[in-house]
């Protein structure tokens, strides 16, 4: 018989403060291993997207290998044209809930996701000018991550593509 995996999250609360500087504004959307929240950089004046990390024994490495990710992004700056369709970090720092220590990590927000696109849209597909700008996108990323960062990307989906 299977060891039952626990998801444990934070509570997070609309106006809430997180690391003294990041006012929560409102919830974007959740996955598997996180939760996504709009943010005020009290700080810099501006807005952030939260990922909220839940705390459970099956994500194992993943959180920290997400981070060293990030890292090693930074350390390749280049003037390849991928890099620009790479969302950047702009901080990570830990938060308590009552379960325990959560990541969070804070990055510019960007749009809707590529599959919410799609589904707002009237004929439910992408224009090929639409799919020819994504795709182009998304192929010069995954360029910029293998050639540049040595990273190789295995969760590409709609979902999280923006």
């Amino acid at each position: 018989m299977p060891t039952p995996t626990f998801r444990v999250t934070t509570p997070v609360q609309i106006g809430q403060v997180f690391a003294d500087r990041y006012q929560v504004v409102g919830k974007l959307g959740f996955g598997a291993t996180s939760t996504v929240w709009l943010a005020h950089d009290l700080c810099q004046d501006q807005h952030v997207a939260l990922k909220v990390f839940i705390r459970s024994q099956a994500l194992g490495d993943a959180v920290k290998n997400e981070t060293s990710m990030y890292k090693r992004i930074e350390q390749h700056p280049s003037d390849h044209a991928g890099r620009n369709a790479i969302r950047t970090l702009v901080d990570s720092f830990q938060v308590s809930g009552p379960n325990g220590q959560h990541l969070v990590l804070a990055h510019p927000p960007l749009s809707d996701s590529l599959e919410v696109g799609i589904r707002r849209s009237s004929i439910k597909r992408l224009p090929p000018w639409g799919l020819r700008y994504v795709l182009k996108n998304i192929l010069l990323a995954l360029d910029y991550l293998h050639a540049e960062c040595q990273i190789i990307h295995t969760d590409i989906k709609a979902v999280s593509h923006y």
